[in-house]
This record gives structure tokens, C-alpha cells and sequence, in this order.
């Protein structure tokens, strides 16, 4: 015969049981990485490999050309590059195929990124880099520590070529490399 109230201290100590398992399964670390404090990766720094199938909470595409982070514009046609070496403060943006294989020289002066969080919206310009005599350049780049800190929070890519509007949103990318 069935005794509900016997049987009340075994039914709660399952739940607590398997709701103790399941909040621990489902929390990673809260500990987000500082300056002093790089991502731990063991024998290896983070720098000397690409990428491609390395998680760290977001995805910014296979290691391009340069070593940098590719994405696809959301226009077909071309993709870019970005490279942000921090202790520079220098970020570059490299035009590429659509594949994310070559540079591509296009006619565009310089390559706007903005960023509407935090206190005030920021505008960014990054002028072309060593444009040739038709004036086309692959690279565009710009040193500036608030850049840098606007990567952090996400920021929307811009330029245009031919005419043609090419856009891209960058989500919050907040680990050093």
C-alpha cells in the first residue's frame, strides 16, 4: 500500500539531487579574463595556433591570411580581415575574396566602423594603407585604444566599393590575444 507521507523525504531528496546536478552540469566559469589574466590554455599560447575549431564563447571565423579573424560581408562578394594587435592599439581590416583565401585591392578610401554602445556613439575611420597608383588598397587600419575597447562591445563594419554598400556586424568580442 502507497504511504505519501513516507515516501515525501525520498521524493525530496531526489529533486534535490537532480536539481543540484543539473545547476552544476550547466554552469561554466563566471570568471571573465582580465588584462594580467589571459585565456589558459595550457602548454600552448593562444597567439601560435589559428582559430578554426577553438571555441571561446563566439566565432569569428577561420584564421585569415594575416592571422587575423575572417567574417563574410553580409552582402555577397567580398569578406574581410581584422586584426587588432592590442598592445599597439592598432586594428586592421583587410578586404578578401569571397572564399577568405586572397587580399583584394578595391576602390574604397577607407572603411568605417561604429560602435552605438556604451555613453556615446563612436565613429571610426580606418584610411586606406599604401593604395596604388589607380588608388585601391586591400588594407585599411587605424591605432587607437578606444577602438580596440569598442571591439569589445560589438561594432558594426562599413565600406563601400564600387558604389556598393558592404556591411558586416561584429558581435562583443571580449578575450585578449
Amino acid at each position: 500500500m502507497f504511504r505519501p507521507f513516507r515516501s515525501l523525504p525520498i521524493v525530496l531528496a531526489l529533486f534535490a539531487l537532480v536539481g543540484g546536478v543539473a545547476f552544476t552540469a550547466g554552469c561554466g566559469p563566471t570568471e571573465k579574463p582580465t588584462a594580467d589574466k589571459k585565456d589558459d590554455h595550457g602548454d600552448h599560447d593562444h597567439d601560435d595556433h589559428d582559430h578554426e575549431g577553438h571555441d571561446h564563447g563566439h566565432d569569428h571565423g577561420p584564421a585569415g591570411p594575416h592571422g587575423g579573424h575572417t567574417e563574410s560581408f553580409d552582402q555577397p562578394g567580398y569578406a574581410f580581415e581584422w586584426i587588432h594587435e592590442d598592445d599597439k592599439q592598432l586594428v586592421r581590416i583587410v578586404i578578401l575574396d569571397e572564399a577568405k583565401k586572397e587580399a583584394v585591392k578595391v576602390a574604397a578610401e577607407s572603411v568605417t566602423i561604429t560602435c552605438d554602445k556604451g555613453r556615446e556613439p563612436q565613429t571610426f575611420t580606418l584610411p586606406a594603407v599604401e593604395a596604388d597608383a589607380d588608388g585601391k588598397a586591400s588594407e585599411f587600419r587605424l591605432e587607437d585604444g578606444q577602438l580596440i575597447v569598442a571591439l569589445q562591445m560589438g561594432v558594426n563594419v562599413k565600406v563601400s566599393i564600387d558604389g556598393a554598400e558592404f556591411t558586416k556586424t561584429l558581435e562583443p568580442h571580449d578575450h585578449q590575444h
